[in-house]
């Protein structure tokens, strides 16, 4: 999948620093808080107009790793959350007896739990705000979820060989049956920090692998 994610920091903290380098005395520092925003994605296709996230959520939690005591500096990061993705996929349909058209439409929710492991930069700008980049790997592991298919049922007369009707029907079925449960890719995300304690920005990522078990 390709997703595009929003989102916003919430109480972004500050620990007490773990250990310090016997040599210059700077010690880690470990930063932790809640990550919560709202995504939306497409599957691995560029035809937006049929295939098309519909949006989605994601909360959890976050640490920032460090050991520097200037205001720009490199990080690690590394998150547990868990996501929403939402989806809509329109391919094709039918008319019935009076030539009225019955769309096929597939609608599907998946919950994964996230896990990013990021390697990034933090730049100060002013003494309360700074701009951070980060990028790296991160992998999914599929909980559930079910879809939803509109389609069309043919209803043949008593020796089955004409059609008399053609009726709208719902399949409903759960999402992992078709979608692979676990997933790897590379990601990257762009924000701003404002007093040292809130965060808000953009992330993008690409999965490596297959979303769906066939095809």
């Amino acid at each position: 999948m390709t997703r595009i994610y929003l989102f916003i920091m919430l109480g972004l903290l500050s620990a007490l620093p773990t250990f310090a380098q016997k040599q210059d005395k700077t010690s880690w520092t470990v930063r932790y808080g809640i990550e919560a925003g709202v995504n939306g994605f497409n599957a691995n296709t560029l035809n937006l107009s049929d295939h098309r996230g519909r949006l989605g959520a994601e909360l959890g939690g976050k640490v920032e790793i460090f050991r520097s005591s200037r205001p720009s500096h490199s990080y690690m990061s590394a998150g547990i959350k868990l996501l929403l993705l939402r989806s809509k996929e329109l391919f094709g349909g039918t008319q019935d007896m009076e030539g009225n058209f019955i769309p096929y439409r597939n609608k599907e929710d998946a919950y994964y739990l996230h896990i990013p492991i990021h390697g990034g930069y933090k730049w100060k700008l002013w003494n309360t705000g700074s701009l951070f980049v980060e990028a790296g790997p991160y992998m999914a592991i599929g909980l559930g979820g079910h879809s939803k298919t509109a389609h069309a049922t043919f209803i043949y007369d008593d020796a089955g060989e004409e059609v008399i009707d053609v009726v709208p029907a719902t399949t409903k079925d759960k999402t992992f049956d078709d979608r692979r449960r676990f997933e790897m890719g590379i990601g990257a995300k762009l924000g701003m920090e404002v007093f040292r304690h809130w965060q808000a920005g953009i992330s993008y990522e690409y999965a490596l692998t297959k979303m769906r078990k066939h095809g």
